[in-house]
């Protein structure tokens, strides 16, 4: 059987080096609660790298180094942990037969007034 042509899921073409820098200014820039911009690591890391002689990752690359990174803790990181908290934090509340109950009678209430105040209104004659 003829085997996949490319490259396997998962492999990385750059260098550790590349690597560990994408991860450090990733940190040093863009987890932080100033909230730079994508492009500024982009920009920060290419500089670095031209710096060392090493290429460059492509702004594709910065991101999907991001994109595996945990959501929550990017926000905790950018916006702060009340925001992460109320973003991630289990959805906890009135449930249950009563609520459900309780919200259809207040439905039915709103519908039945609101339909007498129609059917006693008074219309003109003509």
């Amino acid at each position: 059987m003829p085997q996949k042509r490319g490259r396997r899921a998962g492999a990385t073409v750059i260098s550790s080096e590349v690597e560990a820098l994408i991860e450090e200014y990733l940190r040093r820039y863009y987890l932080r609660r100033k909230r730079a911009s994508l492009s500024r690591v982009v920009l920060e890391v290419r500089i670095a790298c031209g710096e060392l002689g090493l290429q460059a990752p492509t702004r594709r690359t910065i991101q999907r180094r991001l994109d595996t990174m945990d959501e929550r803790e990017v926000m905790k990181a950018r916006e702060g942990a009340k925001a992460a908290r109320q973003r991630f934090a289990p959805v906890t509340g009135k449930t249950g037969p009563n609520y459900f109950w309780m919200s259809f009678r207040s439905t039915i209430r709103l519908q039945t007034s609101s339909l007498s105040t129609v059917l006693n209104a008074n219309p003109s004659d003509p």
